[in-house]
């Protein structure tokens, strides 16, 4: 019997499709500030360096299971461009780059909204996500935007905790601040390999929401597939 679910974030709460290119936002306001510092530097060689930076942030999260922080994504690009900046600058930059995500905030799934809020009259609900550029303090303020964090008792964010999905770490300190086994847990996301995979490996429920789409797992047997939020409370009454 389920006692308790968590959710991922991204792409199962919320959409990840942006109209607005957040990354070029972020280059532009930091070619910008550099040119305080006397750097010229072409946006395509920026872009270049902060591709490099990206893929080095996708392998630690991959192979590390670790989630940089907006900070020492910083320090790893202007480390690469040879510049060194003010304080001032830095919590500037962080800022920039934090809240990027502002200038298009990202849309509800269809039927996420009113699946938490019947949920939640029935389980402890949490959240277990890993975060890009966009850290856990952001992703709290666009789930308060939306009237929906005070339905979540626990939330996880990746580069708060120090460790990313698929690591087990995640899936039990849950079940242990919920106060229940890991049997008793259900984790509902998006991602095969850090949400299925994450929460089967650690002997708990994982339910792969593929929200519409035709899939076919790879990694692991998910407890149940979840097509649509409408779903979701008759798959959990039958765990």
């Amino acid at each position: 019997m389920i006692k308790a679910i968590t959710l991922d974030f991204w792409d199962t709460i919320y959409k990840m499709d942006f109209e607005i290119d957040l990354n070029g936002l972020r280059i532009k306001k930091l070619m910008s500030l550099l040119e305080k510092y006397n750097i010229n530097i072409s946006q395509e060689d920026l872009t270049s360096i902060y591709k490099k930076v990206h893929a080095e942030f996708d392998r630690r999260w991959i192979e590390d299971h670790k989630t940089m922080t907006t900070k020492e994504v910083l320090e790893m690009l202007l480390s690469a461009i040879n510049v060194k900046i003010s304080a001032e600058d830095s919590d500037y930059l962080v800022s920039v780059f934090q809240e990027a995500i502002w200038s298009n905030p990202p849309a509800l799934i269809a039927g996420a909204k009113e699946a938490i809020i019947k949920l939640h009259s029935q389980y402890k609900l949490g959240i277990i996500s890993d975060t890009g550029f966009s850290p856990g303090i952001i992703l709290r303020k666009i789930l308060e935007s939306d009237g929906i964090l005070n339905y979540f008792s626990l939330l996880i964010f990746s580069d708060e905790f120090g460790r990313s999905k698929p690591n087990s770490s995640l899936f039990n300190f849950a079940a242990k601040e919920f106060g229940v086994e890991q049997k008793e847990l259900a984790h509902i996301g998006d991602n095969e390999r850090t949400d299925v995979f994450g929460a089967i490996n650690a002997g708990m429920n994982g339910i792969w929401f593929l929200n519409g789409k035709d899939s076919l797992p790879k990694l692991t047997t998910p407890t149940a597939i979840m097509q649509s939020w409408d779903e979701c409370e008759k798959i959990i009454k039958k765990l």
